[in-house]
């Protein structure tokens, strides 16, 4: 009986180690990428990390992963890593992720290695993910890699919007799949944990390093192919750090080159580019009798951050018939068109109800008024692409809590803007949040002048940037406003507020008889340039006030302005930054502002 129980416990002893051993999950066990080994996990936090265009955070709420994830993974997005490997050979990759939008989107991710695609063929698929339960995170299928000997740059991206990934698998929810032709990748990523590198070749081992040379993609298109070509005369699409690549664009018959837009805006048709980071640029052309309307100044005749690079605004003017709209089916009709479009308007269009109504313009066009008799009323505009002139329009009284519009033009991420002797206002007798905002520029919008312009009767006018917090930031550190010549009166505040982005304050008059009204507001780090500006009864002329929550103040450049009467407090004489745009202005005395900026701002009839 005891030799049978010692028998026994010997066998327990045994079974117990060996499920140890072998139920180990490896998913939870992330080893050492200091050392070399057969089975590496690398993720944010260990050597061979290299950087990612998305988010590192953590979440309670999003249980299972290793230290940390990344998040906001979208179009355009990377992970870049970098291993060592002993021996050239075999291994196999896949990912860790969680995946809970769409039931329907499809997420797939491409890897290069030094720069070389290799699973355009095989793509890694990562299918939709449950948000609760025990399968939040997954990992993928494995493809299998040849790694050389030495280091090696790892880039995982997105498979790229429209590409056809016919063997996604949906889930139980998903009744009816879509047809296997129109199975197209949404761009993406997923929510990423690690990339697992398991060696397959015998004696492989790889480890995590930091001296890989860093390889940057190169991207480069046509604004309009119908309009003009673009070439890489030298390098790739992926090129090693530090080298120089060339790119040229030509133009078509009947046009001309304008502009190169996006990471290295130039007006040189073709440049040298040195890679020290991932390139992305669009070549513009317009046709060859366009020219700019010299009565456009600021950022939105600038290809660029700074002002260097110029920019032909040219709105729906290119290649188009114009178009008279009187009704809102035939306004939301000529706006979401594909086709540049010169819109008029010569009456008032509304909506049928009180509700408000929403509508997204679509690139390149014109919204404009003869003879200032066009009245946009109760319906919110987006301006969320390219190239718009919006010109001697009355905009009003959009009903915020009513329908499904919020702001009377709202430029969500939009780029090269003219706003140009318009009308905005609403009614001080109702609620200040009855109406939102006549003019909201946000995610990141550029390239903004706004001119000529008459805004009244209005509680928080205009806002510049989507919210305070670091994530905002990334986007919103881009904005780029000119404002000059524009008549501000009864305004309760934002004019603007601007958070993280910059802008151009001149030659504007401000004047209120309500109480407790405010102008610039800087905040978040933004920075504004004030100059030779008139404020007449505004409490709070230029700073950094109404300080809630995590709030930090922003930066202003203030010279020749005058304050009439605003607070000591509210009224700088001194700067906190030095900051001016680079393009080319003329800023007019103060003098006579207050008679000819109300005698000129807002619509023109004739």
């Amino acid at each position: 009986m005891n030799r049978l129980w010692k028998s026994f416990a010997a066998f327990a002893i045994i079974a117990m180690l060996f499920f140890t051993i072998g139920c180990k999950d490896p998913v939870n066990n992330t080893p050492d990428t200091t050392k070399e080994t057969t089975n590496l996990q690398l993720n944010e936090e260990q050597l061979g990390f290299i950087s990612t265009t998305g988010t590192v955070r953590t979440h309670d709420s999003y249980p299972g992963y290793v230290n940390k994830f990344i998040e906001n993974l979208g179009v355009g997005s990377n992970i870049k890593f970098a291993i060592n490997s002993n021996k050239t050979g075999t291994v196999k990759m896949s990912l860790k992720y969680a995946f809970w939008g769409g039931t329907t989107e499809i997420r797939a991710a491409y890897i290069y290695l030094d720069g070389e695609l290799v699973n355009e063929n095989n793509p890694i698929y990562c299918n939709w993910t449950s948000k609760t339960g025990v399968n939040i995170w997954q990992e993928t299928e494995t493809i299998d890699v040849t790694v050389p000997q030495g280091d090696c740059f790892i880039l995982i991206t997105p498979v790229p919007e429209g590409i056809n990934l016919p063997n996604v698998v949906y889930p139980a929810s998903v009744a009816t799949p879509p047809p296997a032709e129109e199975r197209l990748s949404s761009g993406k990523l997923p929510n990423f944990d690690y990339l697992h590198v398991v060696s397959v070749t015998e004696g492989l081992v790889v480890k995590g390093t930091n001296n890989a040379v860093e390889y940057f993609s190169l991207d480069i298109s046509s604004e309009n192919e119908n309009y003009g070509t673009v070439e890489i005369l030298e390098g790739k699409e992926n090129n090693a750090k530090d080298t120089n690549v060339r790119i040229k664009a030509t133009p078509k018959e009947g046009y001309k080159f304008d502009c190169w837009i996006g990471t290295h805006p130039s007006n040189d048709a073709e440049q040298t580019i040195k890679m020290t980071s991932d390139v992305k640029v669009k070549a513009r052309f317009i046709q060859a009798d366009a020219e700019q309307d010299l009565n456009l100044i600021g950022f939105g005749a600038c290809a660029d951050l700074d002002g260097n690079i110029k920019y032909t605004l040219t709105g729906g003017s290119a290649n188009s018939e114009s178009v008279t709209v009187t009704s809102l089916t035939e306004l939301e009709a000529a706006l979401t068109s594909d086709e540049p479009k010169v819109i008029y308007i010569e009456s008032l269009i509304t909506t049928a109800d009180e509700k408000s109504t929403s509508i997204t313009a679509k690139s390149n066009k014109s919204l404009i008024s003869n003879y200032g008799t066009g009245h946009i009323k109760n319906i919110e505009i987006k301006l969320n692409g390219e190239n718009y002139i919006v010109k001697n329009l009355k905009f009003s009284e959009v009903e915020a809590n009513m329908g499904t519009g919020n702001d009377a033009l709202k430029i969500g991420g939009g780029k090269f803007v003219w706003i140009d002797h318009c009308e905005f206002y609403s009614d001080l007798s109702e609620d200040k949040d009855y109406y939102d905002g006549l003019l909201d520029i946000t995610n990141g919008a550029r390239n903004i002048t706004v001119s000529n312009c008459y805004f009244h009767d209005h509680y928080k006018a205009i806002l510049c940037g989507s919210g305070d917090g670091p994530s905002d930031a990334m986007n919103d550190v881009n904005i780029r406003i000119t404002f000059h010549h524009n008549y501000f009166k009864n305004i309760g505040s934002r004019t603007p507020l601007l958070r993280y982005g910059k802008a151009h304050i001149f030659n504007n008059y401000w004047e209120a008889d309500i109480s407790d009204t405010s102008a610039v507001n800087a905040r978040s780090n933004s920075e504004v340039f004030v100059e030779k500006n008139v404020f007449n009864g505004i409490q709070k002329a230029v700073g950094f006030y109404f300080e809630t929550g995590t709030a930090k103040s922003g930066k202003w450049n203030v010279s020749g302005n005058i304050y009439g009467g605003a607070s000591n407090d509210f009224a700088p004489t001194t700067s906190t930054t030095t900051w001016k745009p680079k393009y080319t202005w003329t800023a007019e005395d103060t003098t006579n502002l207050s008679t000819t900026i109300p005698a000129n701002a807002g619509v023109i009839s004739e």
